[in-house]
């Protein structure tokens, strides 16, 4: 009886928590460590830089991001994978995760920024992306384009279209 009160309390929490992430702007959709590692490699990250997640699932871009000597923040709203990115991150020292929305976050410390985010949800947060990188900053969207920003790359990895966005004029 126990058992199934805490399997039925668990299911409730993560269906929860998928909900409280659709309403918030974008489902928990995952991609693989081939496509996270090659989009990372794609953006030139480099050893010292910092990379933010915005909507860090079950952080592992933010293993990825580390294991490549990256310093690494991850943001999650839905309390079941931010608990999930946390106890996946908890051995790692330059990874961190905030329980956050995505709107709210500072973005102006991020060499890179990674999402894997819907188009509506993409084309509202443009605005905050155009104002608060760094001109040095590439942002990484998986899956889906942003019309408002300068596209530098573009490109497919297995089955995820990939594309890198700067402020600057250099392309990557």
């Amino acid at each position: 009886m126990v058992f199934l009160f805490l399997l039925s309390s668990g299911l409730l929490f993560w269906q929860a928590s998928n909900l409280m992430s659709v309403f918030s702007g974008s489902p928990y959709v995952v991609a693989n460590r081939k496509t996270i590692i090659e989009t990372l490699k794609l953006a030139k990250l480099k050893k010292g830089e910092v990379v933010y997640d915005l909507g860090c699932g079950n952080g592992q871009v933010l293993i990825e991001a580390s294991g490549m000597g990256a310093g690494a923040v991850g943001f999650e709203i839905s309390p079941f994978y931010y608990l999930w990115a946390k106890i996946r991150t908890f051995r790692y020292h330059d990874i961190s995760v905030g329980f956050q929305n995505i709107k709210t976050v500072d973005l102006k410390n991020a060499d890179v920024i990674y999402c894997y985010l819907l188009p509506e949800f993409l084309e509202k947060l443009s605005v905050k992306f155009r104002k608060e990188m760094k001109t040095s900053c590439r942002l990484i969207s998986v899956g889906f384009p942003i019309k408002e920003l300068k596209l530098i790359k573009k490109t497919q990895v297995d089955t995820h279209k990939i594309y890198i966005y700067s402020l600057s004029s250099r392309s990557i």
